[in-house]
């Protein structure tokens, strides 16, 4: 590590450890007028641009959901021609993936290139984990935190489930929305069978990976889980084996099952239609929220489904309740 509280990575952008703000001097010295502090930041820093971001370094943290605003805050400084600091407590991790973020979206370039042009000059930047996975689903959606795409929707969606099976309970629900309220003719969508309202549209129905039947249901449930922010298809359609899903990045490709699929159950999104989820309840009814008839179940912890699969989380409609409307092209 080197001795300097911080270092320039490419003209105006300074990353470091929270010393660089401290160290008497230093910030003046080098002509840095904003910064960024990712982490819990108890000093403010009076005669300068500050942009506090406090998260801890865990891998459960969403740290993507703050890309849009701190790239536009270093564009700002950069459009301003002044310099800015991006730090976090020691500057490995938070502060790195920040800056890995805005290089990535201001030069459309991979994460692998991004955080490389960072160690050249400060050989110490090291995302954790999870971090470095929000960055390469960065890279999927195309640099844009946007919940219209799936891909961020089931990385919401994991994120959830794991800071519920932590801490019991989830502190900031983020829901699909209502296809009632936004219906698209002519896609392909789950209606209730008995009302026919619409539930949900195909981007919401996850896919997975069949299991072995009833042979599946031991004990070990979880030995063959699936977690939703995982594949559960190649590009080219085919099936990927456990270990690939289990490494792949991609998100699962939401489509509705087959005719040969021996599931009892779709598996889809929470939806803002679900009435009842809050973030204290582990599980509960999925009950249409027109007819209100029984339409199926959700648990965070996860459930397995008829064909053997675990899927975590499960938010379940059983196909006996529901109707498939196929997808129409429309002239």
């Amino acid at each position: 590590m080197s001795d300097e509280p911080a270092q320039q990575i490419i003209p105006r952008i300074w990353v470091g450890r929270y010393a660089a703000i401290t160290t008497p001097g230093f910030l003046e010295k080098n002509d840095i007028k904003n910064v960024i502090s990712v982490c819990p930041c108890e000093d403010t820093l009076t005669g300068y641009n500050q942009l506090v971001v406090s998260i801890l370094d865990v891998a459960e943290e969403n740290i993507m959901k703050h890309f849009p605003e701190t790239n536009q805050f270093i564009q700002s400084s950069i459009d301003k021609e002044e310099n800015i600091l991006v730090h976090c407590e020691a500057g490995m991790s938070r502060s790195v993936t920040i800056v890995t973020a805005y290089l990535m979206w201001s030069r459309k370039i991979t994460a692998k290139k991004a955080i490389s042009i960072i160690k050249a000059e400060w050989p110490s930047a090291s995302p954790n984990s999870g971090f470095f996975m929000q960055l390469g689903i960065y890279e999927e959606i195309d640099y844009t935190v946007d919940q219209q795409r799936t891909e961020y929707r089931r990385f919401l969606m994991a994120n959830m489930a794991e800071e519920r099976e932590m801490h019991g309970y989830v502190a900031e629900m983020t829901l699909a929305a209502d296809p009632e309220n936004a219906a698209k003719q002519g896609r392909a969508s789950l209606r209730c069978k008995k009302c026919r309202r619409v539930l949900v549209d195909k981007d919401n129905i996850i896919e997975h990976e069949p299991g072995k039947g009833q042979q599946a249901f031991s004990y070990h449930k979880r030995d063959s889980s699936l977690h939703i922010s995982e594949t559960a298809s190649s590009d080219h359609g085919e099936v990927n084996t456990v270990a690939q899903v289990n490494t792949s990045l991609n998100p699962l490709l939401a489509s509705l099952a087959t005719s040969k699929n021996n599931c009892s159950s779709y598996f889809i999104e929470p939806m803002e239609w679900i009435n009842g989820l809050d973030q204290w309840n582990i599980e509960g009814r999925l009950d249409c929220p027109r007819c209100h008839t029984k339409l199926g179940s959700y648990c965070w912890s996860g459930a397995q489904c008829s064909c053997g699969r675990w899927v975590t989380p499960a938010f379940t409609l059983h196909r006996k309740q529901v109707d498939e409307i196929k997808a129409v092209k429309l002239r």
